[in-house]
């Protein structure tokens, strides 16, 4: 259970069409709408990725989602109602050993957004 959820993101699965690549030798990308989520979006300090990457990682957030939510590393996450984009920075940390049991995942929003619909 996430305590302060203060934004619901949606979560977008990575798929490939076809087994044809194109002419460069890739296949089509799509995503898949997952579902929408209540989670605890907050903005990750210079410390904290400093401490987590052993750099600064810039535009850099924490999530926080209740372990029912099927999130992997390769899904692309938005907010809902808004524009950008975010990609799983590592794995997805499942702490169930606490008093409050959570997913925490670390976000980089992306420079060019991902095109979802």
């Amino acid at each position: 259970m996430v305590f302060f959820p203060n934004e619901k993101v949606e979560l977008w699965e990575y798929n490939e069409e076809g087994d044809i690549p194109n002419f460069f030798g890739e296949t089509i990308a799509s995503y898949t709408l997952i579902g929408v989520y209540d989670v605890d979006f907050q903005p990750a300090s210079q410390k904290d990725t400093m401490n987590d990457f052993g750099k600064t990682l810039e535009d850099t957030y924490k999530l926080y989602l209740d372990l029912s939510v099927p999130i992997t590393d390769t899904m692309i996450l938005r907010l809902e109602g808004k524009e950008d984009t975010y990609s799983v920075v590592g794995t997805p940390i499942f702490n169930n050993h606490n008093v409050v049991n959570h997913i925490k995942v670390i976000v980089q929003k992306q420079r060019q957004p991902t095109k979802l619909e």
